[in-house]
């Protein structure tokens, strides 16, 4: 009969020694995060974008998946193949044509006089302010040289780091891949990972799913709607190169707050310098009505969708937050941290209502 005491003894024992193996094992499990992390970090706008993508294309994996008799992994490597192809025909598309009106501007390119590069309105403010139009233009001149010189290093820096490029590609293309193919096996190891309930698990999972689709597919398609309608204007105002500036239009669509109009309003200003005050004032109007307004308050959200709207301030905050911190990408990185932030807020908030008593 004695050995029972000791046996139970020991069963309680080992019941008392759970907790700081428990705390022990999740104190390494955070190193070991922040280790993975750490590694991770030289690729980790590769795994942002591909994990984005992953979460956009997701539709199309799930309507080859059956036509291909639910072959999985076919339909993940078909549905990335898509994806890549699309990118990379996209990026090659505004690169030709940035490109294409690069070169034609510069084989136009003569030294302008007074009367072509400001018009008859400008000669007047110079003779105003007692400024000789030849020194005004050969500063112009000089800067233009000097802007030229500076976009040479830049295409030169940009070639030289065309392997970060490549490699934050098939970062993405790979991640992509891998969230089409394992996401439903990556949510279920996280509901046993958390410190949280399932539910909970998988509300912030959506939520997660939700911004990131939303913010890829709202910031790209907006991009890309605002630089077609400012190449348009810029056509009809007789703005020479409407596609290269329209390029620029859509590349400056990525910019918190000041956005489009960092290129339309210049544009605008010089089309007015240069004596075409009705054309300046159509083109003015078009980019404020067009241009910002109708994309961002009409075609924006259509894209979006109501799923992923998020509160404007908080918005804002995450926008010019995220592009501080992350660069670009914090366009997409900044709303998904916020709307988790803010997801976590309600789940909380609710938890609280719920458990007090009426």
């Amino acid at each position: 009969m004695s050995p029972r005491p000791r046996e139970h003894h020991d069963e309680s024992k080992k019941h008392h020694k759970e907790p700081p193996t428990r705390l022990g094992l999740s104190a390494i499990a955070v190193i070991a995060i922040i280790g993975a992390a750490y590694v991770a970090h030289p690729v980790w706008m590769g795994l942002v974008l591909g994990t984005t993508m992953g979460f956009t294309s997701e539709p199309l994996y799930r309507w080859l998946a059956p036509k291909l008799r639910y072959k999985r992994a076919l339909a993940a490597l078909i549905t990335t193949i898509i994806g890549g192809l699309v990118t990379l025909f996209s990026i090659g598309l505004v690169s030709y044509i940035a490109i294409t009106e690069i070169v034609e501007m510069v084989s136009d390119m003569r030294a302008p006089s007074a009367q072509d590069l400001i018009g008859p309105w400008g000669l007047k403010m110079l003779e105003r302010m007692r400024i000789s139009p030849e020194v005004f233009v050969a500063q112009i001149n000089t800067a233009l040289v000097s802007l030229s010189e500076k976009a040479a290093g830049g295409l030169a820096s940009a070639l030289t780091s065309m392997t970060s490029v490549l490699l934050t590609a098939v970062i993405a293309f790979f991640t992509m891949y891998y969230v089409l193919l394992e996401w439903s096996a990556i949510v279920r190891r996280l509901e046993h990972i958390l410190p949280l309930e399932p539910r909970h698990t998988r509300a912030l999972v959506h939520e997660f799913r939700s911004v990131g689709r939303s913010a890829f597919v709202g910031t790209m398609g907006t991009a890309l709607v605002q630089g077609v309608l400012a190449g348009t204007g810029y056509a009809i105002a007789g703005v020479s190169q409407p596609m290269l500036w329209g390029t620029v239009t859509m590349l400056a669509s990525f910019l918190p707050v000041v956005g489009t109009a960092v290129v339309w309003i210049p544009v605008s200003i010089a089309v007015a310098a240069s004596g075409h005050t009705g054309y300046a004032i159509f083109l003015f109007l078009w980019g404020l009505l067009i241009v910002t307004a109708v994309s961002d308050y009409v075609i924006r959200p259509k894209l979006v969708g109501s799923k992923g709207q998020v509160h404007p301030l908080p918005l804002l905050v995450s926008l010019l937050g995220g592009v501080e911190m992350f660069g670009l990408m914090g366009v997409i990185v900044g709303p998904i941290l916020m709307s988790l932030c803010l997801s976590v807020l309600r789940i909380y908030e609710h938890e609280r209502v719920g458990g007090m008593p009426a």
